[in-house]
């Protein structure tokens, strides 16, 4: 659980997304944390500067793409689009390397997800 679901919410929002693990036949499969799709290392969608946990450039899976386990069979391909924020990042001017400033040069804080399926 992340800091807001802790503090402030009664369950977890991921969880009641996916379903219950009691009727597992009506539950929502996740693409983006399975290595068929998405290595390990680019398992990410968003970069931040943790101020709660003091951890700079911080990198979580935010943002997910789920399907039914009848919709999976036609998934051909699920990813995180980290190769086009790269090459439109490269195009930005920015001059100072200071981290305020550097928010200011980024396309996003979140990564685009996207599926393709038959």
């Amino acid at each position: 659980m992340d800091f807001f679901e802790e503090y402030y919410l009664l369950f977890d929002s991921v969880d009641t997304l996916l379903g219950s693990p009691f009727a597992k036949k009506k539950m929502l499969v996740p693409l983006l944390i399975r290595s068929k799709f998405v290595a390990h290392a680019d398992q990410w969608s968003c970069i931040f500067s943790d101020y709660v946990d003091k951890i700079p450039n911080r990198k979580v899976l935010l943002d997910h793409i789920f399907v039914s386990a009848k919709l999976e069979k036609f998934v051909t391909h699920a990813s995180i689009g980290h190769d086009i924020i790269a090459k439109y990042a490269a195009q930005l001017e920015c001059h100072t390397d200071t981290e305020p400033y550097m928010r200011q040069c980024r396309l996003s804080d979140h990564r685009p997800v996207f599926m393709d399926f038959l």
